[in-house]
């Protein structure tokens, strides 16, 4: 084809007159003169020296080793997984991915704030120094403790396994408190059964590497039981084929088809919160058969034992053989009776089978009797022997050994207004404090310190959280972030984030070694905060004599040098490194000690290393009278059960009972948690938001999972809008239509539904626990969240 000079003359002028006659270019030109006047929204961080700096992730506890990268040593600007800690191996959690996220948060308290107005107006908060805040709260603390009302000071930790909460600890007793708890957490139970079946108080720990058969009840291992990371490396081990071992096999019990679940060899259906009548109904077959552990008959309570009173009781052994029988437990849980056979014979063929359980996701402890019951399948299996699979986490502090016990002037406030359970007085029974406080039983709480934790939001029975609250008389919340607690009180005292402070883990619940961490910071704070642990060194500084002998060190860091120091002093363990394996850490394998003094072993773990021993045989747990485990909790005989019942002492199924009838409310709601939501202290980050699927979250509308044969019944359609109602709330949500719920039940995702922070975070999806209900464990006083009777009503 030719074109001429004048045809080219004729396209570019009707070209350019085009273009004249188009809005394109008038648009584009609009918009470039815009975004010029907003020059300074364009995010243009300064260039320099990037470089990687190791510490330790306590974002969530797991302990896992990270590497920090900064730009002129004074700007975070990403954290991976670091290889140093054999625990996570370079991976990394969501929570442990968004850390440099919630640094740069915009909903960052950036200083001390009173409260002008009425508790829980956001305008009323005003600006104040650090010197006018560490003084009010050091006069209310002091005018409490010279008039010996320390007791009327409470305080809940959002941390436990730390020294933070040990220093906590050690302020309440010298205050004369004993109202000192922590956050909810699925391991609360396990202190009051082992202390009742072992005489040891303390976590249960498992060696899942060496496991060959695992049956699972409700441990959601794949979204954060026990650890993390830590735990998605173990998936790794079981999923590979190991020379004379072969491939781990998991059977999965739990009434939602999670990924836990998903990832497993079976997955067994149960009603909801039944899965211990079904491990009771395991351990008949498995006595029926005489499958069990040769030396058990040598544990107490197994055969018919004597009582203090010298009465004959029934022992476990005949107690579950008239009680749990296939067929009867199958009427329980729904499950078969032939496959509940079956299941028994399966752990019987394990070379090295174990039991796991947790509480399906729902994030909390389980009732005393059913956790007995999981550890008493243990028990028959031989695994608290010796050479078994399961022992104690240990907990590495020195603070109370240096210091000394603390002496506790008055009972603790669900103590003294009785709904503390039968052994409860030693649990962290936070549910029945705040029973107690929002009843006004027992005696008034003056001032209730919150210590990084958000309950306003993040507990269950979310009504009687904020009653209890009401109650209190001076509210403190310590915190980064302006959170739905820190809305609600009286006086904000900021906090540092993870990589601007300093911070240990000394342990990991359900870990069968000893271990220490430490987190250093690796810049400066960008705000004018304070630590927790330097702000209660401060008030115990003010208060009295009793509260500076106790806690006798200038800043928070000289006690986690303490710390290092009792560790360094008792010349055991080693550091980790990469080539580290934790998977072969037997009592009998003691590592080869790799540093000089505390000054090297401090320098070490700094960068993100981890102090490790082996924990001492299982047997130099157990302090009964026999040096044998037992079957029933001594503990309640002098507790005021019925004795007369033989299945109170011992590990038997309790069904549960919701409140509300079942002809109103006929559905049943499970709360559940994932990984990639974070529930707790720390809200979603934006990374984390991103990774949400759309059947959890659309727009701001929240979801609730359905069996699509529960939703025909119900007239329902994916994507419907519903309103889910409770005997506690209401709530408005749409219809994801799920198999992985099983009928009659609907399912909602904990973490979405936060009405403070930014427009990011605020009022998406659906707060779950508005909905649910919490019921007390009559003997620890705990509180137990499973299910919660429900209906679905078109909107």
């Amino acid at each position: 084809m030719k074109v001429g000079r004048r045809a080219f003359i004729g396209f570019v002028a009707g070209g350019i007159a085009g273009t004249l006659l188009s809005p394109i270019p008038w648009k584009l030109a609009d918009d470039i003169a815009i975004w010029t006047q907003n020059w300074s929204w364009r995010p243009s961080p300064k260039r320099g020296h990037r470089a990687g700096v190791g510490t330790l992730c306590t974002m969530c506890g797991s302990a896992c080793s990270v590497e920090v990268d900064l730009v002129d040593r004074q700007r975070a600007i990403y954290v991976r997984g670091s290889s140093l800690s054999p625990l996570n191996k370079g991976g990394l959690c969501a929570l442990g991915a968004s850390a440099v996220q919630f640094l740069y948060s915009p909903y960052r308290v950036r200083q001390p704030l009173r409260q002008t107005k009425k508790r829980g107006d956001r305008t009323g908060f005003k600006a104040i120094s650090w010197k006018e805040a560490i003084g009010e709260l050091g006069a209310r603390l002091k005018k409490l403790y010279e008039e010996g009302k320390g007791h009327q000071v409470a305080c809940l930790s959002g941390q436990r396994y730390t020294s933070l909460y040990e220093l906590w600890s050690l302020f309440c007793g010298a205050l004369g408190s004993s109202n000192l708890f922590a956050m909810p957490r699925e391991t609360d139970g396990h202190s009051a059964v082992s202390q009742a079946l072992f005489g040891h108080e303390g976590p249960f720990a498992f060696r899942l590497y060496r496991a060959t058969g695992i049956l699972n009840f409700g441990a959601e291992w794949a979204d954060g039981w026990s650890s993390c990371a830590p735990m998605g490396r173990m998936y790794e081990e079981w999923v590979r084929e190991v020379p004379g071992k072969g491939r781990t096999e998991i059977v999965h019990v739990s009434s939602r088809l999670s990924m836990s679940a998903s990832k497993s060899n079976e997955w067994i259906p149960v009603k909801p919160g039944t899965e211990a009548a079904l491990a009771l109904g395991i351990a008949h077959v498995l006595i029926r058969e005489n499958r069990v552990f040769r030396g058990v008959e040598e544990y107490e309570g197994y055969l018919n034992w004597i009582d203090s009173s010298g009465e004959t009781r029934q022992g476990f052994r005949d107690y579950v053989l008239k009680e749990y029988s296939p067929d009867r437990v199958s009427g329980i849980t729904g499950a078969p009776a032939a496959k509940i056979e079956e299941l028994a014979r399966w752990v019987a063929s394990q070379p090295s089978p174990l039991v796991v359980w947790g509480s399906e996701g729902f994030g909390g402890p389980g009732f005393f009797h059913h956790e007995m019951a999981y550890v008493a399948l243990n028990m028959l299996l031989g695994n608290f022997e010796d050479k078994g699979l399961c022992t104690f986490t240990p907990v590495t502090n020195s603070l109370k050994a240096a210091q000394g016990e603390e002496s506790l002037a008055e009972e603790r406030l669900d103590v003294a207004a009785g709904t503390s359970g039968l052994v409860g007085a030693r649990s962290n029974s936070i549910y029945a404090f705040f029973e107690a406080l929002a009843q006004g039983k027992g005696y008034p709480v003056d001032v209730l310190l919150v210590c990084e934790a958000n309950p306003i939001y993040s507990m269950a029975d979310a009504a009687l959280v904020r009653d209890a609250w009401s109650k209190a008389g001076f509210t403190v919340a310590m915190t980064g972030f302006m959170d739905e607690t820190a809305l609600e009180a009286d006086l904000i005292l900021p906090t540092p984030v993870m990589l601007e402070r300093w911070d240990d883990v000394t342990a990991v619940p359900g870990l069968p070694f000893a271990l220490y961490g430490l987190s250093a910071p690796v810049i400066n704070p960008l705000y004018d905060v304070k630590h927790p642990g330097d702000v209660v060194l401060q008030l115990a500084a003010m208060v009295g004599d009793e509260t500076r002998r106790a806690l006798p060190w200038k800043k928070y860091e000289d006690v986690l040098k303490a710390q290092v120091k009792f560790i360094a002093d008792q010349g055991i363990g080693a550091v980790s490194d990469d080539k580290t394996d934790f998977s072969h850490l037997e009592p009998d394998k003691t590592p080869k000690k790799n540093y000089r003094n505390a000054a090297d072993l401090l320098k070490k773990l700094k960068k993100g290393s981890l102090w490790y021993a082996p924990v001492a045989s299982t047997s130099q747990f157990v302090k009964t009278e026999t040096g044998k485990p037992r079957f029933f909790a001594s503990v309640l005989e002098n507790a005021g059960m019925g004795l007369e019942k033989p299945e109170l002492l011992m590990p038997h199924f309790l069904a549960l009972q919701s409140s509300g009838s079942e002809q109103e409310y006929p559905l049943l709601l499970v709360a559940y948690g994932v990984s990639y939501i974070s529930s707790g202290y720390f809200p979603n980050s934006p990374l984390m938001m991103k990774n949400l699927w759309d059947f959890e979250l659309k727009g701001n509308d929240g979801f609730i999972g359905v069996n699509p044969a529960t939703a025909k019944e119900l007239g329902l359609a994916e994507g419907m809008s519903v309103v889910v109602e409770t005997p506690q709330g209401k709530a408005r949500a749409r219809v994801h239509l799920s198999p992985a719920v099983s009928p009659g039940l609907i399912a909602a995702v904990k973490g979405l539904g936060h009405w403070a922070y930014d427009e990011y975070l605020a009022d998406k999806g659906l707060r779950v626990t508005e909905l649910t209900e919490v019921q007390l464990d009559p003997v620890t006083a705990l509180g137990v969240e499973r299910v919660t009777r429900a209906k679905l009503v078109r909107a």
